[in-house]
């Protein structure tokens, strides 16, 4: 998929902690058409990271980016990996920047951004870039959005490189189904949703009304930008 492509990309952040079946949910996710689920558990060991991972049959663990722990790629064959903002290399565990490591088999690179400066110079280094909050999180309280002016820049940013540029951009924080228009309206390729999942009494049936929603692409005609 390009950054033209009509539908958005939708992926999935894990909760930060232990969640009683949440690989069985992973596993429906997949099933329901989920390409891209961000595993992220700060303050868990590899090995129970790689516990994780084997609970899960290949095909699932093919769309998964790690977020720590990165060795355990080539293993478990994940879609690739992922860097916090101002942390290339730190989390690898080798000299080398996020930006120019080899994934195994082709894997993605991923990356967090929070200012336009940052994204603007990550566009030609990266896979994917993570950027918010755009809205008020629904998984971290207090924590958002970026202001106005910033996503003015973000929208100016992704609308000169579009076409051309390597990374495809996923909005996050605050990402709803309702929130999805004014994301494309932003430029975004895609939404990464949290807090609409796991705070939901039916995860699978929330992530696949978004689905839904973003197979549609939604248009500028219905936006809302964030306030």
């Amino acid at each position: 998929m390009t950054a033209t492509d009509d539908a958005m990309i939708v992926a999935v952040v894990s909760p930060p902690g232990q969640v009683e079946g949440e690989t069985e949910v992973v596993e429906k996710l997949c099933a329901a058409g989920l390409g891209r689920y961000h595993l992220r558990k700060p303050g868990w060991e590899q090995a129970r990271v790689a516990d994780w991972l084997e609970r899960l049959p290949a095909n699932c663990c093919s769309r998964v980016v790690l977020h720590g722990h990165h060795a355990l790629a080539e293993r478990f064959g994940v879609a690739g990996i992922h860097f916090r903002d101002k942390s290339d290399a730190g989390e690898v565990g080798d000299a080398g920047a996020g930006s120019r490591r080899a994934v195994p088999g082709g894997g993605l690179r991923s990356r967090s951004c929070h200012d336009p400066e940052t994204l603007a110079q990550r566009l030609p280094e990266y896979d994917a870039l993570l950027f918010g909050p755009v809205f008020p999180s629904l998984s971290k309280p207090g924590y958002g959005p970026v202001p106005a002016q910033a996503l003015d820049r973000v929208r100016s940013i992704l609308a000169s490189d579009r076409g051309r540029r390597r990374a495809r951009v996923l909005a996050i924080g605050g990402i709803t189904s309702d929130r999805l228009p004014a994301c494309s309206a932003l430029g975004f390729d895609g939404v990464a949703i949290a807090g609409a999942v796991w705070h939901a009494a039916d995860p699978v049936a929330a992530v696949a009304s978004i689905l839904g929603v973003a197979h549609a692409r939604p248009g500028v005609a219905h936006l809302e930008l964030p306030s």
